[in-house]
């Protein structure tokens, strides 16, 4: 079976890819977002980006956050993401947390964390509040993020270059990331700079991801890290940050993306919106007729051609969307095949936190329904104790694995046996 590469790029750290766009593309946006409550668009530049998270790193490092976990709680948006950036581009390690979660729930994962200060939105500023009454840390409102920078330059400018000069070690913990604690205690997941950029070298030899992308994942996760968040930077053009359902479909008709990466809701909510729109737009029929005929190929130029004759229907998704990557749960099979048909390509993958967390996902030249795709050239996979039909418990070895979990060292022991993590889920290769 052959397999096309899309990028021979390599990344050796998360902070390498701010500053490999500054230097190769300073002008061109790097992210594009919704401000002033919505009133207009802004767009930051690579070299801009770069500049902010230097400032905002260094006053972070003149504050004595060195070597220091930093909680990162809010909503998708800007923010957050220079946030993000400026703590693990100075070898801090980030970790964000769910933003529904009770004051109670939160207290308890700062604590096992041991971060230094919780860096918060001020949409919740009333549990950063509670939270201030439970915790013995520093609390930073991100409403106070451009006087922080405007800081943060007069001391560049006085000398201070200890974070703009500081090297990143790419096996520092860059990411705590949290899984749900569903069936037990929330384990706290490692990701170090290498497992997760080795996701990132890896996933962009599977996918075409060339153009404009939109996040709107939460980035609590490490699917919204990896795949919605560093992966467009490393890729694509730019990146619109919609952040929020309730405004998803409206930001993508006027931003025009040319791939996102979604959830299994999303897929369903674009899939059920268009239905809708050909409805309201007396093309009911002409998607009918669409989508009860021939099933469509994985030929680029087929794909466009299907896009070109229902044009006027995918005006809705701003027209030029062609690829969603898909994570973390199956999807519906009349979504995957009724979008191919619009010339949508929907990729599904599998994946799991502990390893950064994508380990397949199919190549858009060769999609296969029912399957997770190519494993991610980062891994190996096994399938433990398999039965009759090749079944078993999914393992994986490679750089994309968690260095562990956090102060749980038997569960860590338990996962992970010679150098195999061991997923808990079921398949075969």
């Amino acid at each position: 079976m052959e397999y096309r590469k899309y990028s021979s790029r390599k990344y050796n750290n998360i902070r390498e890819l701010v500053d490999v766009r500054a230097e190769t593309v300073p002008d061109k946006a790097m992210f594009s977002f919704m401000a002033d409550k919505r009133r207009s668009a802004r767009t930051v530049s690579s070299e801009m980006f770069r500049e902010q998270t230097e400032q905002f790193g260094t006053w972070l490092f003149e504050k004595g956050f060195r070597d220091s976990g930093i909680v990162i709680l809010g909503e998708s948006s800007y923010e957050w993401i220079l946030t993000f950036f400026s703590v693990v581009g100075g070898n801090n390690t980030a970790v964000p947390l769910d933003k529904d979660l009770s004051a109670e729930s939160l207290c308890e994962l700062i604590l096992d964390s041991g971060s230094k200060a919780v860096v918060y939105s001020e949409t919740y500023s009333d549990i950063a509040e509670k939270l201030r009454e439970m915790l013995d840390i520093a609390f930073i409102s991100m409403k106070d993020i451009p006087d922080i920078l405007e800081n943060g330059r007069k001391m560049l400018e006085s000398g201070k270059r200890d974070y703009a000069e500081h090297t990143v070690d790419a096996e520092k913990t860059a990411l705590i990331v949290y899984t749900s604690g569903t069936t037990g205690k929330s384990k706290g997941v490692e990701l170090t700079h290498n497992s997760i950029i080795s996701d990132v070298n890896s996933i962009q030899e599977v996918a075409d991801l060339s153009g404009n992308g939109v996040l709107v994942l939460p980035l609590h996760h490490s699917y919204g890290i990896t795949a919605s968040l560093l992966l467009p930077l490393a890729y694509m053009d730019s990146l619109f940050i919609t952040g929020s359902l309730r405004y998803f479909m409206g930001d993508i008709k006027y931003f025009k993306p040319e791939v996102e990466f979604l959830v299994p809701l999303f897929v369903e909510t674009i899939y059920k919106s268009l239905i809708k729109y050909a409805e309201s737009i007396g093309k009911s029929e002409k998607l009918s007729a669409i989508l009860n005929g021939p099933e469509a190929s994985d030929d680029e130029n087929e794909l466009a051609d299907r896009r070109k004759k229902a044009e006027d229907i995918l005006e809705l998704l701003g027209g030029k969307l062609r690829i969603i990557i898909s994570g973390g749960a199956p999807i519906v099979p009349e979504y995957l095949n009724g979008l191919k048909k619009l010339g949508i390509i929907v990729l599904n993958g599998y994946g799991i936190t502990e390893c950064s967390p994508i380990v397949a996902c199919n190549p858009n030249h060769l999609t296969k329904a029912g399957s997770v795709g190519r494993i991610v050239d980062a891994c190996q996979v096994r399938i433990d104790n398999p039965d009759e039909n090749g079944e078993g418990e999914v393992c994986v070895k490679g750089s994309i694995v968690m260095a562990g979990y956090h102060n749980m060292e038997d569960e860590t022991r338990k996962a992970i046996r010679d150098d195999w993590f061991h997923t808990g889920d079921l398949g075969r290769v």
